[in-house]
């Protein structure tokens, strides 16, 4: 079994491109603690992290996770939780084509804070299960507050996750969505729930902008039990 952790209690500033903050590989912990920075460049053709996670227990984040355009804030491979604690920042400074989150196969939960620019993902995460209960705003032009490849689900219950235009809130391939959030939108064009092939159920007032649509499924069923209001 994992063993070990690594403990950031200071400030680690990498800001030459395709930069790693902390990288860790087959730990129990790795952990950036209340009131700690890790901030790094830019992202060209590989990526620029914050914290870097393989075959790790767990990744929490308590402090702030600063990065440039194109990078990502923690990033796991074959890591059991991902952890954004309610102290916990991740943000790109309104850069573009940012990540806030990248896992693969595990369960993320967020209680912070993501703030991302255009082009960007708040969580990505494939074949796993995220729990959102904190705030997430993404920008315009592609952006997700949250997605889900393969079969996972979302959670949104609570906290406030806001997209730009053309853009989505919550997204699924394969997985469900259930929503007890707020989810909005500052330009038009987006969508707030989709999933292309699983179920999404819809709990609380989805407030749309101009040219938006509420809830969008292929194959799948979608489920409204709150309020969707159209302007």
């Amino acid at each position: 079994s994992a063993s070990g952790r690594i403990s950031n209690n200071g400030s680690i500033s990498l800001l030459g491109d395709e930069s790693v903050g902390v990288y860790g590989e087959g730990l129990n912990l790795i952990e950036n603690l209340s009131g700690k920075t890790i901030e790094v460049g830019n992202s060209n053709v590989k990526s620029s992290v914050g914290i870097y996670g393989k075959n790790v227990t767990s990744i929490r984040n308590d402090g702030s996770l600063i990065f440039g355009t194109g990078a990502t804030g923690i990033y796991g491979d074959g890591v059991t939780s991902v952890i954004n604690s309610s102290t916990g920042l991740i943000t790109n400074n309104s850069s573009t084509e940012g990540t806030g989150i990248f896992a693969k196969d595990s369960l993320v939960e967020n209680r912070g804070q993501i703030v991302l620019g255009d082009t960007s993902n708040g969580i990505y995460t494939s074949n796993g299960v995220i729990d959102n209960y904190g705030d997430i705003t993404v920008g315009n032009y592609n952006s997700s507050g949250i997605y889900g490849g393969g079969t996972t689900n979302i959670n949104n219950h609570s906290g406030i996750v806001q997209v730009g235009s053309k853009s989505v809130g919550l997204a699924t391939v394969d997985g469900n969505i259930v929503n007890n959030g707020t989810l909005l939108s500052t330009g038009e064009e987006s969508t707030y729930i989709y999933s292309k092939n699983g179920n999404a159920l819809n709990n609380n007032t989805l407030t749309l902008s101009d040219y938006s649509v509420g809830m969008y499924g292929q194959p799948g069923v979608m489920s409204n039990s709150g309020t969707i209001d159209v302007g």
